[in-house]
């Protein structure tokens, strides 16, 4: 709630669904047509572009939606800094079907995939820049209106959040805010995916109480949303209990041996792929989705009913 730091604001209801689903279609449809370029560009699985797994794609689809969804009802033009883009394709499709009078920064620490994303995604309302998270100054930020943090915060320990959180904090200008989300562990026996890149997972009742400490968050105010799919989160913990888990502990011995070895570097992006592809075929996740019948199940809650099994994502938004 705007002023409570002990209760998200319930921002729930039929119309904001009804947005979200309407997002996702949209967004859906931009990624639909991209051709993804034949190797992994990005060392941690390829860009979404690149995923086998469509229950994966439309999760990341959802969480860009909904931080529309969200943004939008603030009902001002909104200058938008987008921290880890990656290969830029989400950034895109954002920009794509975002309010043209909006703008979008998409920034990531890797040159490569900032140049990549250059060269791939052209739109007159998004620029693609170099930035580490580490090296934000305040007078950068102060032009901006929204800070995006979408699938990025699970990537770093509760150290680095904390203290990317207080950058933002003294740099924004007042009114500004920060759209963070993650995925939700809450439906899932373990508390970690298993997946080498992610340091750290939440579940609701972790990251509304992260965000609830003043020495982490330093924001006026937070709202907690999820975003809700019965479907979708049953389908992905049935994938994870018949192997998930363990095809993405092997995707990590993987990275890990090919860090030591220069030489099997040049076969770990072919492995992966071939990996990849062949599980989730057998796991159901490679298969053609119908997407109209998934998103009938989409919604985006405020609301802590108390049961968070069928949630597979989250999305904070923090006030200044």
């Amino acid at each position: 709630m705007a002023g409570n730091r002990n209760r998200s604001e319930n921002y729930s209801g039929a119309q904001l669904s009804i947005q979200l689903r309407l997002n996702v279609e949209r967004l859906w449809q931009v990624l639909q047509g991209i051709r993804p370029p034949k190797q992994y560009v990005n060392v941690e699985g390829g860009g979404i572009e690149q995923q086998h797994d469509w229950r994966l794609r439309l999760h990341h689809c959802a969480n860009y939606a909904a931080a529309l969804t969200i943004l939008r009802q603030e009902n001002r033009r909104l200058r938008l800094l987008e921290l880890g883009c990656g290969t830029g394709a989400l950034s895109y499709g954002l920009a794509r079907i975002m309010p043209p009078e909006w703008s979008l920064m998409a920034t990531d620490y890797s040159r490569y995939l900032i140049e990549y994303a250059r060269q791939q995604y052209s739109a007159p309302n998004l620029v693609f820049d170099c930035l580490d998270v580490n090296d934000i100054s305040a007078s950068a930020l102060r032009e901006f209106d929204a800070v995006l943090m979408l699938e990025l915060i699970e990537h770093l320990n509760c150290r680095e959040t904390r203290e990317l959180l207080h950058r933002l904090g003294a740099g924004l200008k007042p009114a500004s805010l920060v759209v963070i989300s993650t995925p939700d562990r809450s439906a899932f026996p373990r508390d970690h995916s298993g997946y080498y890149p992610h340091k750290i997972e939440y579940r609701y009742s972790t990251l509304f109480q992260f965000l609830s400490g003043l020495q982490n968050n330093p924001f006026r105010s937070f709202e907690l949303y999820q975003i809700v799919a019965p479907g979708i989160v049953r389908a992905a913990v049935r994938t994870e209990r018949r192997g998930g888990y363990f095809f993405n502990r092997v995707a990590g011995l993987i990275e890990r041996l090919s860090s030591h070895q220069v030489q099997f570097r040049r076969y770990q992006r072919r492995v992966l792929s071939w990996l990849s592809r062949v599980f989730w075929q057998l796991t159901g996740g490679g298969q053609r989705c119908d997407i109209t019948r998934l998103l009938d199940d989409l919604q985006l809650t405020g609301t802590d009913s108390g049961d968070h099994q069928l949630s597979f994502s989250l999305v904070a938004v923090l006030r200044k």
